[in-house]
């Protein structure tokens, strides 16, 4: 979402009733109480906080879906399922919406549930197959394609994958 805003995408991130925890990462709170870290990550984008368990907070959502153009999410597989805002549920409300789901491990599989935090991935990303990269890039040419030619499609991907790229890309 940092590189859409960056690009120009008008970002509306939904937070928690109890906001992002990155907003009070590290010790620095010199900026309205806020993180320089969050902040950076988070420059131009709108924000709202909802309590997605709540049925006026999907309804909100829905409502937001019905004006984009992508929904990312980066929540455990099968979480936005359970809450009504999976590709199902969405895709007649934006027939050309384009939805990434951004998970650890990905959306299937055996690692599918593992949990996922940066140290995990980062171990991982050691030990894990070149063949990430060259899958991902179809991905992400997929996007594109969506996009230009205002088609909807869905699509998940593993952070696993996504730091992989990240390494590689740093690297080379």
């Amino acid at each position: 979402s940092h590189v859409l805003r960056l690009l120009g995408a008008e970002v509306i991130k939904i937070e928690s009733r109890h906001g992002d925890q990155f907003r009070n990462y590290g010790s620095n709170r010199e900026f309205d109480g806020m993180s320089p870290a969050f902040i950076a990550a988070n420059a131009g984008k709108k924000s709202i906080a909802l309590d997605l368990k709540q049925p006026e907070a999907v309804r909100i959502v829905r409502q937001l879906v019905a004006t984009a153009d992508i929904l990312l999410e980066n929540f455990r597989p099968g979480v936005m399922r359970r809450l009504g805002l999976d590709y199902a549920t969405l895709q007649p409300i934006k027939p050309n919406l384009i939805y990434c789901a951004i998970s650890g491990f990905g959306q299937t599989g055996p690692s599918a549930e593992l949990p996922a935090y940066a140290p995990a991935i980062h171990a991982a990303v050691a030990r894990h197959d070149e063949l990430l990269e060259a899958h991902l890039r179809i991905e992400v040419d997929q996007l594109f394609r969506r996009g230009h030619h205002r088609q909807g499609g869905q699509f998940g991907e593993p952070q696993l994958e996504l730091e992989r790229i990240a390494h590689v890309n740093a690297a080379g």
